[in-house]
């Protein structure tokens, strides 16, 4: 996959047709898995090139000011979508210029003239352009006069609902990660930058990792069993979500990962990705340091055993 970042790359230029799909996109979910697939399938039938188009952070954060936490960052986000076979990958800065381009200036000057579209692929519920006026229905009404024409790919359901980002982050909050699981097609998971704690897992021999998370849907106060990918190696891990024995009540509850078997000891700067196998236990506070220990020993031990398919 040829990844771009913006609209600008000479890249762009040796394309003779595509089909387009475009979104968010954050978590790559099973919904957008479909969505991605058929972009892909109807490229090849077609012969052209099979492009997503996304951006680097969330609409929302440019018209709203505030957007929803993260599923998944860029990187994960590019990863995902090269998987589905996509051949060009374009990411954009969605800014206040972007945003105010025109629904119908976006297809023809964008879509058309640009990326050479001939197909363009989208979600039962996208909208693009200004003010989120372009939907399937105008790219079909424009389809009629640049001689392109639009798929729109029907919601996909699980778990008694439709498949959404918007789920997906409800249910990973309420700690619901056997859905959250189900509606992405994998394990559910934390990207970001090993940072430096307070020590108190070495302190009680146990050092952690700990993980920035704060702008990710972060799972609620508990013990789980996890993987951890650092610097290219996967380890096993237990991952505890707050600290109620020392700091009841945290605004943004640490994300700390005893990783099993570590040999390096510098980590720390480090991108790492933090899977959630199973939950183990709630958290809670205990009446003496020497019985967290004991605890925790059982929670490691139970990490090491655990299956991580």
């Amino acid at each position: 996959m040829i990844l771009l970042n913006g609209l600008k790359s000479e890249s762009l230029r040796k394309i003779k047709s595509s089909v387009v799909t475009l979104g968010v996109f954050d978590g790559v979910h099973a919904g957008h898995r479909k969505i991605l697939e058929k972009t892909v399938a109807d490229a090849k039938k077609l012969e052209a090139k099979s492009i997503a188009l996304t951006f680097e952070t969330h609409p929302m954060k440019t018209t709203h000011r505030q957007a929803p936490a993260v599923i998944t960052d860029t990187e994960k986000k590019a990863e995902l979508i090269s998987a589905a076979g996509i051949d060009i990958l374009i990411v954009i800065d969605f800014n206040k210029s972007f945003a105010a381009i025109p629904a119908g200036k976006f297809i023809t000057g964008i879509l058309v003239e640009k990326l050479k579209m001939i197909k363009a692929v989208v979600g039962f519920d996208y909208r693009f352009g200004k003010g989120g006026k372009g939907d399937a229905a105008l790219l079909k009404e424009y389809g009629q006069l640049f001689g392109f024409t639009v798929d729109r790919v029907q919601a996909q359901k699980c778990c008694g609902g439709i498949i959404s980002s918007t789920e997906i982050r409800k249910r990973a909050f309420a700690g619901d990660l056997s859905a959250a699981r189900r509606m992405l097609g994998r394990h559910y998971s934390l990207t970001g930058r090993i940072v430096r704690g307070d020590g108190r897992g070495a302190s009680l021999g146990f050092p952690t990792a700990n993980l920035d998370a704060t702008n990710e849907v972060v799972p609620p106060e508990g013990v789980y069993a996890v993987t951890i990918t650092v610097a290219g190696k996967l380890y096993r891990g237990a991952c505890g979500i707050g600290r109620p024995t020392f700091h009841p009540g945290e605004k943004h509850p640490p994300v700390e990962v005893n990783i099993i078997g570590l040999q390096k000891k510098d980590i720390y700067g480090e991108k790492a990705e933090v899977v959630f196998i199973k939950k183990l236990r709630p958290s809670r506070r205990f009446s003496s340091r020497e019985a967290l220990q004991r605890q925790i020993a059982r929670d490691v031990e139970k990490c090491r055993k655990m299956r991580i398919d």
